[in-house]
């Protein structure tokens, strides 16, 4: 591993926040090496192996790796909590389908 830490991030964001305060936390030298504002971007740099992200395993792309916990010499991430919020207190038909679909479609990609 470097000296310094590159981290690829995406501007102002929970995906950012963390896993630069785990670095901090660990007495890691970290320097932002790409930022971007679109994911595309992100897994392009992962793709480049410019750096490394905090990201989910989900949707995760053809060529980009995940980091096994602690044997990267990187300290571990926190757990991210999802929520799914919606503007109606009753929400139409058609809402509740896409909540459900939504759901079941994250049920199945996330790790229990």
């Amino acid at each position: 591993m470097p000296s310094t830490v590159p981290a690829r991030a995406t501007p102002a964001c929970l995906f950012r926040s963390e896993p630069c305060a785990a670095l901090d936390r660990a007495g890691l030298p970290w320097r932002v090496a790409f930022s971007s504002a679109n994911l595309g971007g992100l897994w392009a740099a992962a793709r480049a192996r410019l750096g490394i992200t905090g990201r989910t395993a989900l949707c995760l792309p053809a060529g980009v790796e995940v980091l096994p916990s602690g044997s990267s010499g990187l300290p571990s991430l926190p757990t991210l909590e999802l929520a799914l919020h919606r503007a109606e207190t009753q929400p139409s038909e058609p809402m509740q389908l896409l909540q459900s679909l939504i759901r079941e479609a994250l049920e199945e990609s996330l790790p229990r």
